[in-house]
């Protein structure tokens, strides 16, 4: 695995070159709100954003879970704000694109499966580099640690996550990974949840923060109850057992879809400091 180091990225800027990679809609263009964007951005769940205190630019989060389905909804809540990006993907090294466009509608697809144009991790990490120096702020979504490892063996899956984070924390991306709970070797997991930013612990309807760096103390070690339902991801602050499901709006000047987006003059009605570019929970 080559790693694409932060001061390589910005050759990709300065030589005005993007490298051709294998995705539906490669996504080049300059950032929307550059001085107005909000300096966190949301997990698609309000109550797990108000414990953390929302996502971080360059936050790299680690789902840890002994069964994937576990995880599949927090992938969804995530991707389900995908108007709150300025672009985002599924990394795919297993599943069908068709398939993943279907369960995750208007996100882009970069088909890392075997055969392929990226099916070699230097290469998929080098087109990652590229999408993401592109347009900075983006989300990336990966098929599991597990499939990586099936597919490239664990030493080199481990290399890949390694040399992949501080890439994309350098990048402000914010990226989604799962790993098994029990299925990677103690020496291996450590190394891992050292270079992440955000460990979540998913299991029997609990979300456990485990890591959360950079947030204020009596974050980490917080836990949640979950449960999905039709219309959204619904969770529970297990301290409160206080319910909420919120959408997460976009301050916009022209509302194009009213579904994410709320015009800059009712947004100050509920927050009189709103700015275009900001996010607004909508507590439904």
């Amino acid at each position: 695995v080559s790693l694409v180091t932060v001061r390589e990225q910005s050759r990709y800027k300065a030589n005005g070159e993007m490298k051709r990679i294998s995705v539906s809609t490669a996504s080049q263009q300059p950032e929307r709100y550059p001085r107005q964007s909000p300096s966190t951005a949301t997990t698609g769940v309000e109550e797990l954003d108000r414990g953390l205190n929302g996502l971080f630019w360059g936050d790299n989060v680690v789902f840890a879970a002994d069964d994937a389905a576990d995880v599949e909804p927090f992938f969804l809540a995530v991707a389900a704000q995908r108007a709150l990006f300025e672009a985002a993907a599924f990394v795919t090294l297993v599943r069908d694109p068709d398939e993943l466009s279907r369960a995750y509608p208007g996100l882009d697809v970069i088909d890392a499966r075997e055969g392929g144009a990226l099916a070699q991790p230097r290469r998929l990490l080098d087109a990652i580099a590229a999408r993401c120096a592109g347009s900075p702020r983006q989300l990336l979504l990966f098929d599991s640690l597990a499939a990586m490892s099936a597919r490239w063996g664990r030493e080199t899956a481990g290399r890949f996550f390694s040399r992949g984070c501080p890439l994309l924390l350098g990048l402000g991306a914010i990226a989604y990974w799962s790993l098994p709970a029990a299925g990677h070797a103690p020496t291996l997991r450590r190394e891992i949840e050292e270079i992440t930013q955000c460990v979540f612990v998913v299991g029997d309807d609990t979300l456990r923060i485990a890591k959360a760096e950079g947030r204020p103390p009596g974050v980490e070690g917080r836990v949640f109850k979950y449960r999905f339902e039709a219309g959204g991801l619904l969770v529970i602050d297990a301290k409160t057992g206080e319910l909420r499901l919120a959408r997460h709006m976009l301050v916009v000047e022209a509302v194009e879809n009213p579904s994410n987006q709320i015009s800059l003059e009712d947004a100050r009605k509920r927050h009189p400091a709103a700015q275009i570019g900001d996010t607004i929970a909508d507590t439904l």
